[in-house]
């Protein structure tokens, strides 16, 4: 069995295109079965490491948009302005958009609070007012923390606890980021500073969960473990589905009491709340000086990891299945790809090779094969030029070869003129024609003509001098290709289409010149005539020196004929004489014999 070379391609390709991905796949999977085999714990661990960085990411990013909102124009709009539309209140909040709750203030030089913007919505049934009042009250809490960036203009961040609703039966403490950034104009003098505020919520647990695909929980930290409410305050991403469960912490208190007594992070526990399992790992909050403030746990529901890791071998061994369809099909579309255009090639070489010039590759294609396509047309292109090129060699030989043979059996300058232009008008398809001559007296004439314009052709003048004129001085070939749209031509009368001029000359010499005219709309003179007609030309001066010099040695020949017939005439008479005249001497000398 002959394999084409798309055969060749598409297995190669196929080979190419399912190895790697077996490969790929096979490794996959064992990874896959080893973390399955592994402890569901480690996983944990990890999970808790990922989260554990995702907060301090957090807390980099309040840092850089209280940064950013330092230098923000609404900022120095406000102390022009003293207040915000609700569109520059907008723009600020856009700066902490996803960042979760929180608040802004903005300070004077002397720490006097001159402005506040909530973000977000206000937990639970607490106001506006009364939480712009609890955010107020919290700044308390940073007085060094102001003072650092008021004082030596330096940009801070931390992590502090906050008790809301202090005082009242609702009373509940939570974790908040809160950074601070001096406001400097362009002259870098102090206007003031700015706090921004962000609570450590649920909202914030469900944003982090949502990345790690496990629930969070934090745990502000009181200091005393004895204390009842220890490990009862709290927020996490878990769904409130009863209002009493708002009370029921997901991990017991023993469990937080533990991990303190324990004194190290990342401690690991399994735990049930609300009917599942979960991989439990915690790790401690800390701010800038060291302090306790709370812990942050992961926990992860075992049966999902199991059923998601399940589906993903299962989703990947139908994804391996389709790599290798999808592979196989890229191959073989890729092979087709490849050899059609090579198809097409190998026909069209088979036609050139056939004969068929007229055969042209379309190709778009910019890489090799499309180069190779641009490479055969212009080949192909080249052959068919050699080829016309011939032809009009062929044509012209024969065109001279019959030129030619016309005139070379003519004898006298008038046949030689006559036939030659007869053959020039069959030759390259003239309508008139006019045939000027220069005589002993050095003077041109017109000696033949042809065509019902020659009279216009004749009358032709270029800048006030008559056509031929023109050409005989120019020395060569002169063609016009409208004569009605020629510039500086005059005198047309009924010419249409081309006039040229093509003066004869021999040793140098100017000996006659002819002009050619024809009409023929959609047709013109081409090249190869322009070839046909120079060719012609120097072989008909050649042609008419000759027949002129027949014509003056026939001319001589015939007069010295008439010369030697009558000298032969002359002697014959002076013979007769003669004779007569020894005649007389005979009869006299006889005469004068009798007398003596």
């Amino acid at each position: 069995m002959k394999l084409r070379i798309r055969h060749k391609l598409a297995f190669w390709m196929t080979i190419i295109g399912i190895i790697p991905s077996f490969i790929a796949s096979f490794m996959a999977i064992s990874l896959i079965v080893g973390r399955l085999k592994s402890n569901k714990r480690q996983e944990t661990a990890k999970t808790l490491r990922i989260g554990t960085n995702l907060i301090m990411d957090h807390v980099e990013s309040i840092k850089k948009a209280t940064l950013g909102l330092s230098k923000h124009r609404t900022t120095f709009l406000y102390f022009t302005e003293n207040d915000l539309s609700f569109q520059n209140m907008r723009l600020l909040q856009k700066e902490l958009e996803g960042m979760g709750n929180g608040v802004i203030h903005i300070l004077e030089p002397d720490r006097r609070l001159t402005g506040s913007l909530i973000i977000g919505e206000p937990p639970g049934r607490m106001s506006v007012m009364d939480l712009e009042v609890e955010y107020e009250k919290s700044l308390e809490q940073s007085t060094e923390m102001i003072g650092q960036v008021l004082n030596d203009y330096a940009q801070t961040v931390d992590i502090i606890s906050i008790t809301r609703n202090k005082g009242k039966p609702t009373a509940k403490e939570m974790l908040f980021v809160r950074a601070a950034a001096p406001i400097l104009d362009k002259q870098y003098n102090l206007k003031g500073a700015i706090v921004v505020t962000m609570a450590l919520d649920e909202v914030f647990c469900q944003n982090i969960s949502t990345i790690l695909g496990s629930h969070i929980v934090l745990f502000p930290f009181h200091g005393d473990p004895n204390d009842r409410r220890f490990g009862k305050e709290f927020v996490s991403s878990f769904p409130y589905f009863e209002k009493s469960q708002e009370s029921i912490p997901p991990i017991s208190s023993s469990t937080l009491i533990d991990f303190i007594k324990g004194g190290t992070d990342n401690q690991l526990t399994e735990t049930h709340y609300m009917g599942v399992k979960y991989s439990v790992a915690m790790n401690s909050l800390h701010n800038l000086k060291g302090d306790d403030l709370g812990i942050f746990a992961i926990a992860t529901d075992i049966d999902t990891i199991q059923k998601g890791q399940s589906e993903a071998i299962f989703t990947l061994k139908w994804i391996t299945v389709m790599s290798l369809a999808v592979a196989v099909l890229l191959a073989l579309l890729f092979a087709r790809t490849l050899s059609n255009p090579l198809g097409r090639l190998l026909i069209s070489v088979q036609d050139v090779a056939r004969g068929k010039l007229e055969t042209n590759i379309k190709s778009n294609s910019t890489d090799e094969i499309g180069d190779l396509a641009k490479g055969f047309n212009k080949m192909v292109f080249e052959l068919r030029s050699m080829r016309q090129k011939q032809t009009e060699q062929i044509s012209e030989i024969q065109t001279l070869h019959e030129i030619n043979g016309a005139i070379s059996v003519q004898v006298g300058l008038g046949n030689v003129v006559s036939q030659a232009m007869k053959s020039i008008s069959i030759a390259i398809q003239c309508e008139n024609i006019a045939f000027w001559f220069k005589g002993d007296d050095e003077t041109f004439s017109l000696i033949h003509h042809e065509g019902i314009h020659w009279k216009d052709l004749k009358n032709l003048r270029i800048l006030d001098e008559p056509l031929y004129r023109a050409g005989i001085k120019g020395g060569e070939l002169f063609h016009i290709s409208d004569v009605q749209s020629h510039e500086g031509l005059t005198r047309q009368g009924k010419l249409r289409g081309e006039v040229m001029v093509i003066p004869l000359s021999y040793q140098g010499q100017a000996i006659a010149a002819v002009m050619l005219n024809r009409w023929e709309p959609g047709s013109s003179w081409t090249d190869v005539h322009f070839r046909i007609l120079r060719t012609v030309a120097d072989q008909l001066s050649v042609y008419i020196v000759n027949a002129q010099m027949f014509e003056k040695i026939s001319s001589f020949n015939e007069a010295l004929e008439l010369m030697v017939q009558e000298r032969t005439v002359e002697l014959q008479k002076a013979n007769v004489k003669l004779e007569q005249t020894l005649d007389e001497l005979k009869n006299t000398q006889v005469q004068v014999l009798i007398s003596e």
